[in-house]
Formats: C-alpha cells, sequence, structure tokens
C-alpha cells in the first residue's frame, strides 16, 4: 500500500457490495470533489440513484482482511 495515495471504496447501501475502489494522491486539491465526481457517474453507470453509494476510506488493515 502506498503512504503518498488514500484508497476509497465505494459502495452500494442497498446490498452492501463494494462498486468500485479509487486511489489518488493524499495531497489532491479538493479530494471530496473528486469523490462526488466518481460517485455521481457510478449512479449513471449503473442506474441508481446517488443516494444509495456512498464511499468509504480504505485503511491498511481493511487490506489485511
Amino acid at each position: 500500500m502506498n503512504k503518498d495515495l488514500k484508497y476509497y471504496k465505494f459502495i452500494n447501501c442497498l446490498t452492501g457490495n463494494v462498486i468500485r475502489f479509487l486511489s489518488f494522491p493524499g495531497d489532491a486539491p479538493n479530494p471530496r470533489e473528486l469523490l462526488e465526481e466518481e460517485r455521481q457517474k457510478l449512479a449513471c453507470e449503473n442506474n441508481m440513484y446517488v443516494e444509495n453509494i456512498y464511499y468509504l476510506l480504505y485503511t491498511e488493515n481493511d487490506f489485511d482482511k
């Protein structure tokens, strides 16, 4: 796991399934804006409501599971 990157996973709240993983530099400007753009894109691609998709920061401990 690269320490310079932040890892996120997007989850369908209806099923609990992970839809996509995303990583970008930790010093990226406006990370929330990038995450919201990806969330909206996923909703369109999967014919879902945006509110049914959420994202979580994926920590190093999660990789051990």
